[in-house]
């Protein structure tokens, strides 16, 4: 249940496929704010093959 509205700021989702030796092609995603001044912080997520 939420209690306030939350505020969601525009953005815009990237993909990038790696070629590895190991794992063949790996495609990263990536969310970035549309609005971004100077070096932004990262959140890594990564999530297990589960």
């Amino acid at each position: 249940m939420k209690d306030s509205t939350v505020f969601k700021y525009s953005a815009a989702i990237k993909k990038l496929a790696f070629t590895t030796s190991e794992w063949g092609c790996v495609t990263v995603y990536f969310v970035v704010p549309e609005e971004v001044c100077g070096v932004p912080y990262v959140i890594y997520y990564i999530h297990g093959a589960g």
